[in-house]
């Protein structure tokens, strides 16, 4: 059995933005940081100024944290026996993170650190907590390293399967999320756009597994003045990092659309029938 297990925080994407969606970026991000949330201004990953032309080169942090809501279509996301995939739609609120993904025979509701499945955890192939936080990552990046209490640092110029590119370490606390991984990311020198992730899968389910995961952005779409994954490839391997000749999984994003308008508080709700996924638990 090839496991292809999926838990990330990861690389990402994309085509250069025009020097007026740019600067419109750059102005959207000088006013949320100077805005004030609850008596407090918004609080963001210690990074490199580096990273920031990466953030510019995918739409902007500023104009990622303007929208409240994102909904999407994944499609062809691999499972643990390595034969069947995933299909669903995803609904994630973006300033709590909370998510609700419907698939032809499944549901999966995460609210806070709560994550509910229906029928069972085993209709997924993968533990749906794992998935549902993958997913979002997968999709999110780079803006989800720009998180408060992570560290993105510039790591210079370096070649990566055969690329000239340029490194960025990030570093998660291990008291964030369910794993607390490390992740080296690498980004076009020219475009400043995301190129791959690298990473070890430290979710506790898996961990037994050394699963060491790369992530290859192949294509890119435009919405709503963001950049995003259209189609990433991922490589797994057991016990060394993938190489070249890994072979690859291909997974779709399709129907992408921000919001500034939340979805009801009710897609985040307990839904009847479901049960527990605890497989974060050590």
């Amino acid at each position: 059995m090839k496991f292809v297990y999926i838990y990330l925080c990861l690389s990402c994407l994309i085509l250069c933005a025009c020097e007026d969606e740019i600067a419109e970026g750059r102005a959207l991000w000088d006013q949320t940081v100077t805005s004030r949330v609850d008596g407090q201004e918004p609080a963001m990953a210690d990074v490199d100024p580096e990273f920031l032309e990466t953030l510019d080169a995918h739409g902007g942090l500023g104009r990622w944290r303007a929208f409240t809501a994102v909904s999407f279509l994944l499609r062809d996301f691999p499972t643990g026996d390595g034969e069947r995939t995933l299909a669903d739609f995803h609904r994630v609120d973006l300033r709590t993170r909370n998510q609700n993904i419907e698939g032809e025979n499944y549901r999966i509701v995460s609210r806070g650190d709560s994550t509910w499945i229906s029928p069972g955890v085993a209709v997924t192939g993968i533990p749906p907590r794992m998935y549902n936080n993958a997913s979002f990552y997968l999709f999110g990046m780079p803006f989800v390293f720009g998180d408060p209490g992570l560290s993105v640092e510039h790591a210079g110029t370096t070649t990566f399967r055969s690329e000239t590119l340029e490194q960025f370490d990030v570093t998660v606390p291990d008291d964030t999320g369910d794993g607390g991984n490390d992740y080296r990311i690498y980004v076009d020198p020219q475009t400043h756009q995301l190129r791959y992730g690298a990473w070890t899968v430290s979710y506790p389910a898996v961990a037994d597994l050394e699963l060491h995961q790369v992530a290859r952005f192949d294509d890119w779409q435009t919405v709503n003045g963001m950049l995003v994954p259209a189609a990433i490839t991922l490589f797994t391997k057991e016990g060394e990092e993938p190489t070249a000749d890994t072979p690859g999984a291909p997974i779709y994003f399709e129907r992408v659309a921000f919001s500034d308008r939340a979805f009801s508080a009710s897609i985040f709700e307990r839904p009847p029938g479901t049960v527990a996924d605890r497989s974060h638990l050590r």
